[in-house]
């Protein structure tokens, strides 16, 4: 599991895309952001 802090939340919602299921929580996540 990669988790690292560099540049907020962009970093975090790569790591997050590792995990399946999650991914397209996140995904809907970066595109509100």
């Amino acid at each position: 599991m990669i988790r690292r802090t560099w540049s907020g939340d962009h970093l975090i919602s790569y790591a997050r895309l590792i995990h399946p299921g999650d991914r397209y929580k996140l995904r809907s996540s970066l595109h509100t952001n």
